[in-house]
């Protein structure tokens, strides 16, 4: 789908990015999702939001826990006070990855092709 080309060429551009621009500390954060005004706007156009309605609704009135801004913002802290090294070119789930374990940056480090799409030889 167009989506699933969108993140793979942002993705990409990451990774380009952060080989090519040694100046550049570049890192992708994938939220999931996040409980913002563009859902509050869904849940009002009601139907004619499409599906979209119907999943907004479902993931609000769940058990699912989405990301809070607060978790977005504490994530965006740690990549931009992460040695270079260890994020840059990455690709991280805000949700999913272990961010917040400080041996995580050690792994990163010593495992320079994980998080990326790199193929191994």
């Amino acid at each position: 789908s167009a989506y699933c080309v969108g993140k793979l060429s942002l993705i990409k551009m990451t990774e380009l990015l952060d080989s090519e621009c040694s100046y550049l500390q570049i890192s992708i954060i994938g939220t999931g999702w996040v409980n913002t005004k563009i859902h509050q706007q869904t849940i009002r156009a009601a139907e004619a939001a499409g599906l979209n309605f119907t999943r907004t609704q479902e993931f609000i009135t769940s058990s699912a826990q989405g990301a809070s801004l607060r978790d977005v913002s504490e994530c965006v802290d740690w990549c931009l006070n992460a040695p270079r090294a260890a994020v840059s070119g990455r690709n991280f789930s805000l949700i999913h990855d272990k961010w917040r374990d400080p041996g995580f940056i050690d792994t990163l480090i010593e495992n320079p092709d994980s998080y990326k799409l790199r193929r191994l030889s």
